[in-house]
C-alpha cells in the first residue's frame, strides 16, 4: 500500500508540475528523474548488503557454487518498490524524451527489468528488457549516461562499471553500455534456453566491441549457443 502511495503521489506532483511554468533552472523531470535515481541507488545499497553464499558441490568445475537466493528473495519481496521506480522513469521520457535525462531514465528501466526477471523466470521482464534495449537502438543512438548519473549511483555504478573491465571508461562509452544491455539480455534468454533470440543479440553485441577482450568472449558465447541449436534440430 505504501508503495502504491509513493507512485500516485509522484504522478500526482508531476500532474501538478505540468500545468505550471518551469521554477528556477531545473525542470520537471529533471527532479523527478534526479529524484528516483536517489531512491534506486538506495535499493542498490540494499541489494548489495544481501549476502552471497558459496556452496560447495561435488563434481562441480569450481569447488562451490553461488548462491544468490537471499538476494533472488529480496526482490521478490521489494518487487512494487521496483516496479515504482520504473514508472517514475518513464514519466521522466513521456515527459520529454529529447531530455537528457530519457536516455539515463531508459537505462535505468533496462536495468531494473534484468534484475527482476532473475526472481520472476517468466520470461517477462526478459520481454520487456529486450524492447528496452530495442528502444535506445532506434530512439538514443547517440545518447549517453550523464555524470551526474554515475557519481549519484555509487551502490551500482562502479560495480557496473568494474564488471566490463575497461570497456565502459573508453571513448565509445555509450556504445559499449548498448554492448552491455545486449549481453546481459542475451545471458537472460539463454538461461530460458532461447538459444536463437540469444544468438541473435549477440551477434548484434558483437559488432559494437571490435578488436577487444569482450570481442571474443562474445564469439565463444555465441559458439556455445549455436551448438544448443543444432541439438534442438
Amino acid at each position: 500500500m505504501k508503495n502504491r502511495f509513493l507512485a500516485f503521489t509522484e504522478i500526482c506532483v508531476l500532474i501538478i508540475a505540468l500545468g505550471c511554468m518551469k521554477s528556477g533552472s531545473i525542470s520537471v523531470e529533471e527532479q523527478l528523474f534526479k529524484r528516483t535515481v536517489r531512491r534506486l541507488d538506495k535499493m542498490f545499497r540494499y541489494y548489495n548488503r544481501v549476502p552471497i553464499e558459496k556452496e560447495n558441490v561435488e563434481q562441480a568445475p569450481t569447488p562451490f557454487m553461488i548462491n544468490l537466493e537471499k538476494r533472488i528473495d529480496f526482490v521478490r519481496k521489494t518487487q512494487e518498490e521496483w516496479k515504482c521506480l520504473i514508472d517514475s522513469f518513464q514519466h521522466v521520457i513521456h515527459y520529454d524524451s529529447s531530455s537528457k535525462w530519457a536516455d539515463d531514465a531508459l537505462f535505468c528501466i533496462c536495468i531494473e527489468y534484468l534484475i527482476l526477471n532473475n526472481y520472476d523466470g517468466t520470461g517477462t521482464f526478459t520481454q520487456r528488457a529486450e524492447e528496452s534495449v530495442k528502444r535506445i537502438e532506434e530512439s538514443f543512438s547517440q545518447g549517453g549516461i550523464e555524470e551526474w548519473t554515475k557519481n549519484n549511483m555509487p551502490n551500482f555504478w562502479p560495480n557496473y562499471a568494474r564488471s566490463f573491465g575497461g570497456l565502459l571508461r573508453k571513448e565509445n562509452e555509450w556504445n559499449n553500455i548498448k554492448y552491455s544491455l545486449q549481453l546481459n539480455v542475451a545471458n537472460s534468454l539463454i538461461s530460458e534456453g532461447k538459444y536463437r533470440r540469444a544468438t541473435d543479440y549477440l551477434r548484434q553485441a558483437v559488432k559494437k566491441c571490435p578488436n577487444t577482450e569482450f570481442e571474443d568472449y562474445t564469439k565463444e558465447i555465441i559458439e556455445i549457443t549455436e551448438k544448443h541449436l543444432e541439438q534442438q534440430k
